[in-house]
């Protein structure tokens, strides 16, 4: 049996309850019901019921979009279009998911800009990463945004978790949710490869 979610989800301050539930994924989330079980087999109980989680997510967010259009940039919304089919769920700002999840703003540095790097913000981000690295990691929650750019082991245009910074090494780690996969990657390797970072700083 498939579960029922109730998702909330932070709206201009308010917060307010989607539900996922069987006659969605039967119905207008069918495709991404079965993408999600198609990719489901072989996976331990507990991916599973991650997965699970991240449909229903998924599903409240395309029924919070559908009800408030502006909570998707226009460019996101005509991300490669007609060339995939581009869900009200997907192709959305880091930024916005954070605001829908915590009701807090983030910090966004690189987020809206053209280029596809952190070059033009370096100074910024090795202040940023250097606060982070004195910082406990349960203290924070960002993530590194790739862009076009393919980095190794992991996808284009991906928001990966910032496990941890290490100021000693001048290291960042970081995972991809999607694979479990975890890399550490120098300061400047981080600046020159990654589109933006978004985050919040838990004080």
């Amino acid at each position: 049996m498939d579960p029922a979610y109730k998702i909330t989800l932070n709206i201009d301050g308010k917060n307010k309850t989607y539900k996922a539930l069987l006659k969605d994924y039967m119905g207008a989330d069918f495709d991404l019901y079965k993408e999600y079980s198609d990719n489901s087999f072989g996976l331990s109980s507990f991916n599973y019921s991650n997965s699970k989680l991240s449909l229903g997510m998924n599903i409240a967010i395309r029924k919070m979009v559908k009800q408030h259009p502006f909570m998707k940039p226009l460019f996101s919304r005509l991300y490669m279009f007609p060339l995939i089919k581009n869900r009200a769920c997907e192709y959305n700002k880091p930024s916005n998911a954070f605001k829908w999840f915590t009701g807090k703003a983030p910090l966004g540095i690189g987020e809206s800009d053209l280029k596809l790097n952190l070059k033009g913000h370096k100074d910024e981000v090795l202040s940023l990463l250097k606060e982070l690295g004195n910082k406990d990691s349960k203290d924070y929650s960002f993530v590194a945004v790739t862009g076009n750019k393919k980095v190794k082991g992991i996808d284009k245009w991906h928001c990966l978790s910032i496990l941890n910074v290490n100021n000693k090494t001048e290291m960042v780690k970081v995972l991809n949710k999607r694979t479990n996969y975890k890399t550490n990657i120098p300061f400047d390797a981080f600046v020159n490869q990654f589109k933006s970072i978004v985050g919040i700083k838990w004080e």
